[in-house]
C-alpha cells in the first residue's frame, strides 16, 4: 500500500499529532458542497486564504497521512478544512475574514 494514499489516521512521529486523510480533491469539493460551500475557493475566501494556496494544499497535503504539511499557511488551511469538514461548519455558520 502507498504511504500516500494511506486511509487510516496516524500518529505524526515527532509532534504527536494525529494526522487523518480528509481524501482527494474531488472528494474535498463534494465534501464541502454537502455542507453548502459553492466552491473550495469560496470556502478559502471565506477563511481568509488565497484560492491558489487553498487549490495547493488540498492537492499535496488533504490524502496524506504520513506527515504534516510543512509550511505554517499549509498547516493552518488544512487545520481549518479539517476542522469544518468534521464539525460540519456551513457557510452561515463562518463569520467573513478581512481580506
Amino acid at each position: 500500500m502507498d504511504k500516500r494514499n494511506a486511509t487510516s489516521r496516524r500518529q505524526h512521529p515527532r509532534s504527536g499529532a494525529v494526522v487523518t486523510p480528509i481524501g482527494d480533491p474531488l472528494t474535498v469539493r463534494a465534501k464541502l458542497a454537502l455542507l453548502g460551500w459553492p466552491s473550495l475557493h469560496a470556502w478559502a475566501r471565506a477563511h481568509g486564504y488565497d484560492r491558489n494556496m487553498a487549490t495547493y494544499c488540498v492537492a499535496t497535503w488533504a490524502n496524506r497521512a504520513d506527515r504534516l504539511p510543512h509550511g505554517g499557511i499549509s498547516r493552518a488551511l488544512m487545520r481549518d478544512l479539517r476542522e469544518t469538514l468534521e464539525m460540519g461548519k456551513r457557510p452561515d455558520q463562518v463569520e467573513k475574514a478581512v481580506a
